[in-house]
């Protein structure tokens, strides 16, 4: 019915959910850090104890803040320069197909077969770092992705951006949660943001194999 205001399915908790959520998340990781740490754990049972602070614990350095930058930049400079497999994208509102280039497997095995022989063939490299540094690693990754994430939804009100249906509802948290731009993307179009960040430094850093998912 014309005039009829436009209905959304809202998903985490309604409309104004996000708003706690973007919040929430990055503390749960913080305390998933301090619940258990090398000095103590929470108790639950016999007797209820909370942990106490690790007495090294450094939440944020400039090293590890460089560090992240380093590994994000560097495989967004390999996505582009290393070959891959092109190939189109659903059918968007606005009769499009955009196409993506998928590298994410090649990337995968260049980073790892680099960590391994640097970490254990010569010893250049200190991968026991990594867990030395993961608190300032952590919130490295919290300010840069918060970052991108105003840029992002700042980017969307440009003239002309195609806007997603589950971001465009007028809920400012809920639209800047779900990303309002439905393909952001840089560089004449030839860097997909959303694609890169969904399948490269977070699934080739964290959870190794899903780097695959790339193609």
């Amino acid at each position: 019915m014309a005039g009829k205001e436009k209905q959304h399915h809202y998903e985490f908790f309604g409309p104004h959910g996000p708003a706690i959520l973007v919040f929430v998340l990055p503390l749960v990781c913080y305390g998933l850090i301090i619940g258990c740490n090398k000095d103590s754990c929470l108790q639950l049972w016999p007797d209820f104890r909370l942990p106490e602070l690790p007495s090294s614990l450094r939440l944020y350095t400039h090293e590890a803040t460089l560090a992240y930058l380093a590994w994000f930049f560097g495989l967004a400079l390999l996505h582009l320069l290393l070959p891959g497999q092109r190939v189109e994208g659903v059918l968007l509102p606005n009769g499009k197909r955009l196409t993506y280039k998928l590298n994410a497997f090649r990337l995968f095995g260049l980073t790892y077969g680099a960590a391994l022989y640097f970490g254990f063939y010569t010893r250049q490299l200190d991968l026991g770092w990594l867990y030395d540094n993961y608190a300032p690693l952590l919130t490295a990754s919290v300010l840069f992705s918060a970052a991108l994430s105003v840029y992002l939804y700042a980017s969307s009100f440009a003239r002309g951006a195609l806007l997603s249906s589950h971001g465009d509802t007028g809920y400012p948290a809920y639209d800047f949660w779900m990303g309002r731009e439905l393909n952001p993307r840089l560089l004449g179009g030839r860097f997909d943001l959303k694609e890169f960040c969904e399948l490269y430094p977070g699934l080739i850093g964290e959870r190794g194999g899903g780097g695959a998912a790339g193609g």
